[in-house]
């Protein structure tokens, strides 16, 4: 073979060995779809050129309205298939024979447009185009307008991105609600009464029943301001905060548990409860709603110490699903905080530009780039006090010898591919310095996948860069510097190829006598020689990609090594899982030390990156220039973005959210999606002025409460009314107050407190609330097993904690029943609600007990009667072992009453 015959072989084979890197199974990287997709570049060329052509110039007469000669422009299928000439429209890489093109160049029969001929270039762009094959980011979508046209449409004209309007001081609820009433020819329903006032209050803000003494008590105050104080009362009591905490842990996904995993991963998450504990500690202490927000996004970068409760807010961020892939795992961060926080689906938008909002794809990846941007601690953070107990003395003791396990394993592993790595720097070198000749033969794919999964190839490429354009003369520079001369100047590839080879031989060498020396992990004592020692700094000095972190090496692994690595890993998690009471530790994020930016991947492929994605806040959302994060990730920012007055978003649907778990009806239907296939809201005056309102009382929640439960269309009667319902079937406009049904928890909760058996201890780990004996904490307290749900749970509308929930589904399924007759833990509250009124000495006496036990008032005359005779009635038939008491049976009856579920 000659030597240049030599030289290209050495080539191919290092496109072999670049190759043979991504089919290696544990990369799992996608191969490169090959049914002739159009290249990003095409693409791009489509999106920059002809789109605006086509919308500027053609679509207006050839479009979804209008049709001249039968011919459309606004999809590819519809210029493909032509018009009422039966002659396709164009000829995809015949641009010469294609109509359209002789068109526009007026050599046919349909000059266009007719009212001039179109520039040079953009004769020459639609020529090039139809050249390529007339690629188009979807065949089957039609074109109506560019994003950019379409933002800025939707910032002038769409509801929920214009400014919040403001009011006079004098506005209220009800003069908003009134005025839309009045003009219906409705006025609000009379007040509730003061029985129900109070048991809704209660309700509503703290989830459990009142008792029968605070309703007697309160319905015969006579005091004109004994509502208000009621309220302020309740926002007191620290079951308000696991109350709202709820709430907010359906839209941010909560669970204790990751999802789906791998049989050596363990599935906890063992420290998940510290995020649900925050947040309910947020709500009681009335923590401001911006705060509430930077805090679960950026906890870390505010200005606390270093064991501080608030990190626990990052749990926001890590508490959802965690995927296989970890694009995935970013996708679902994206989406509960554009989702959750702002009201926006940017989550469309990850392999296309969103079809209805103005949300593009580079808009996604620039969010996608924050959250890629950053990643676990090796070890979570230590928060609170740590109690001095033997317990936590234990934990501690065995928790060193397991993390030490591992780190051992990996200090090992990273010795093995570092030894892998060293044996390949020929092909590395190779890849490298002939990086740009390769994209002539159609390589350069390959490569940048490569870079992407291994990172091997771009940090050496810079290590080596900056040694040999470094303004010191180190001995290093002066070896490396000529070769990148050589390399820069010299046109022959064949040139090329053997200044690589001599740079690999040296390099090699330097490895050989490093293996000889028995690979140390102090690689330079395997050099006497100084020339040696400089030229082996290249390959193994800090920064140098040879030098992997021991972290790092974990992802480099075989299968084998994984799979162990990943047991060792669930062996930490499993002991973190009995952590003794009080030592509790933040699920927090930092950002990676090494940034690295981030591309449009195509059609969400993660093998196929596009153009750059800058980490920035939504242009939709942007009114002046975007500025790029610069601080770190960009999470800071990026919460400082969400919460800023002048975004119209974030007030807006908080309030919303608020709304609806008050009224059962949200202002906004889809709270979750503000966006362009949001109608405009009946209210949207009433959402406008809390939403401001949130804002100027230093966005605090608590006064937002206050506001709303203190109103007179809070506090108006459910009572049906004919003539209203007539006109306003929906009570759109608020003419009665709707009657609702607890959630499964507030239920729970409330028979666990008419039986006296609810035990009010706060935070910790949750437990399983659904085996005997019971858990009997409160629901929220109950642990959350995302992988299998309960039934329960399901069947009584608990949000899915797969993704952020916008609101819980209302069903009335027999199931629903079959758990209040049937369940163990409704008989067990049954039996206890008996023993605690079988005290009393007749049946009249223990008839008044039940209802002011169960339901907070005094029996009817009828009911009186008619439980009494029950009581009293002679058995049938002989008692069953194991059948309910007949005091026990009235009990579970009143427990499955619409009266003790539903919310008048």
């Amino acid at each position: 073979m000659s030597s240049k015959n030599l030289m290209r072989f050495q080539l191919f084979t290092t496109l072999v060995f670049v190759l043979g890197l991504l089919i290696r199974p544990c990369f799992g990287i996608a191969q490169e779809n090959q049914r002739g997709e159009f290249t990003a570049e095409e693409i791009e060329f489509f999106e920059n050129r002809i789109r605006p052509l086509l919308i500027d110039q053609c679509v207006k007469c050839h479009g979804d309205e209008k049709q001249e000669s039968g011919f459309r422009a606004d999809s590819r299928n519809a210029i493909l298939a032509g018009g009422v000439s039966d002659t396709p429209g164009a000829l995809g890489g015949n641009p010469v024979d294609s109509l359209i093109i002789q068109s526009v160049r007026h050599e046919s029969d349909y000059d266009m447009p007719p009212t001039g001929k179109l520039s040079d270039q953009q004769i020459a762009d639609l020529t090039r185009w139809v050249e390529l094959g007339l690629p188009w980011p979807d065949d089957a979508e039609p074109i109506t307008q560019s994003l950019d046209q379409r933002m800025d449409e939707h910032r002038k004209s769409h509801w929920s991105f214009q400014p919040i309007e403001s009011f006079p001081d004098d506005t209220s609820i009800d003069s908003l609600l009134g005025k839309k009433l009045l003009k219906a020819g409705l006025a609000f329903s009379s007040p509730a009464t003061k029985r129900k006032q109070i048991r809704r209050a209660t309700f509503d803000l703290i989830g459990l029943p009142p008792s029968f003494e605070e309703v007697e008590s309160f319905a015969n105050d006579d005091d004109p301001a004994a509502y208000a104080k009621l309220i302020d009362g309740l926002l007191e009591r620290p079951e308000y905060g696991e109350r709202w905490a709820r709430h907010w842990l359906d839209v941010a996904r909560y669970a204790d548990t990751l999802g789906y995993a791998l049989a050596e991963e363990d599935r906890e998450y063992p420290f998940a409860y510290t995020y649900r504990d925050y947040v309910i500690n947020a709500f009681n202490q009335d923590l401001p709603f911006d705060q509430f927000v930077v805090q679960q996004l950026a906890g870390d970068q505010l200005d606390v110490p270093a064991n501080d409760s608030s990190l626990a807010a990052l749990g926001f961020i890590t508490v959802g699903r965690k995927f296989l892939n970890q694009v995935d795992t970013i996708d679902d961060r994206v989406d509960v905080v554009t989702r959750g926080l702002m009201g926006l689906t940017v989550s469309c938008a990850r392999c296309h530009d969103h079809k209805f909002d103005a949300v593009s794809t580079q808009d996604y990846y620039s969010l996608y780039g924050v959250f890629y941007n950053c990643q676990p601690p090796s070890e979570l953070p230590l928060i609170g006090e740590i109690p001095e107990s033997d317990a936590a003395k234990a934990y501690f003791k065995e928790l060193e010898a397991l993390e030490k396990e591992l780190q051992d394993f990996l200090v090992q592993a990273r010795a093995k591919v570092q030894l892998e790595t060293m044996s390949d720097i020929r092909q590395y070198a190779m890849a490298i310095f002939l990086w740009d000749d390769m994209q002539e033969l159609e390589s350069r794919k390959v490569i940048q996948l490569v870079e992407m999964y291994l990172n091997v190839i771009g940090r050496m490429r810079s290590h080596w860069q900056t040694i040999s354009f470094s303004q010191e003369d180190t001995t290093n520079g002066k070896f490396l510097r000529p070769y990148y001369r050589t390399l820069k100047n010299e046109t022959s590839l064949d040139k090329k190829i053997e200044a690589v080879n001599e740079l690999s031989d040296e390099l090699e060498r330097i490895v050989e006598k490093w293996k000889s020396a028995g690979a140390p992990d102090d690689a330079m004592s395997a050099f006497e020689d100084d020339d040696d020692r400089e030229r082996a700094r290249i390959l193994f000095a800090d920064g140098s990609p040879f030098t992997i972190p021991a972290a790092e090496a974990q992802f480099l692994l075989n299968g084998a090594d994984q799979k162990t690595a990943r047991t060792k890993q669930a062996n930490i998690q499993k002991h973190h899982a009995k952590t003794p009471f009080g030592v509790d530790r933040a699920m927090v994020v930092v950002d990676k030390a090494n940034l690295e930016e981030t591309h449009v991947m195509i059609r969400g492929n993660e093998g196929r990156p596009g153009e750059l994605a800058p980490r920035r806040f939504l242009a939709l959302l942007e009114r002046e220039e975007r500025e790029t994060f610069s601080n770190g990730a960009g999470r800071l920012e990026l919460a400082r973005k969400i919460v800023d007055p002048e975004n119209p978003l974030t007030a807006r649907v908080i309030v919303n959210r608020i709304w609806m778990h008050h009224f059962s009806q949200p202002l906004v239907d889809t709270p979750s999606d503000f966006g362009i296939r949001c109608d405009e809201p009946i209210q949207r005056e009433l959402l406008d002025f809390l939403a401001g309102d949130l804002i100027r009382n230093g966005w605090s929640m608590k006064s937002l409460h206050r506001k709303i439960m203190l109103s007179r269309a809070y506090q108006q009667s459910s009572q049906h009314r004919r003539e209203a319902a007539a006109v306003d079937p929906e009570n759109r406009l608020l003419w009665r107050m709707n009657p609702r049904r607890l959630e499964f928890e507030a239920l729970r909760d409330s028979m666990l407190a008419v039986s006296g058996e609810l035990d009010l201890q706060r935070g910790g780990r949750g437990n399983d609330q659904f085996v005997a004996p019971f858990d009997v904490r409160r629901s929220i307290y109950g642990r959350i097993n995302r992988q299998e749900l309960p039934g329960v749970l399901r069947v009584f509308d608990l949000a899915s904690p797969d993704q952020s929930a916008a609101k819980r589904l209302r069903t009335v399924v027999p199931q629903q029943s079959l758990f209040l007759m049937n369940s163990e833990f409704v008989i067990q509250q049954s039996v206890r609600i008996a023993e605690k009124i079988s005290v009393a000495k007749t049946s009249e006496e223990q008839v008044v007990k039940l209802f002011r036990t169960v339901l907070s008032r005094e029996p009817t005359g009828q009911e009186r009667v008619f439980v009494v005779g029950f009581l009293t009635r002679p058995p049938l038939d002989e008692p069953i072992e194991g059948q309910l008491s007949r005091l026990e049976q009235a009990c579970q009856v009143l427990l499955m009453a619409n009266e003790f579920e539903i919310i008048d």
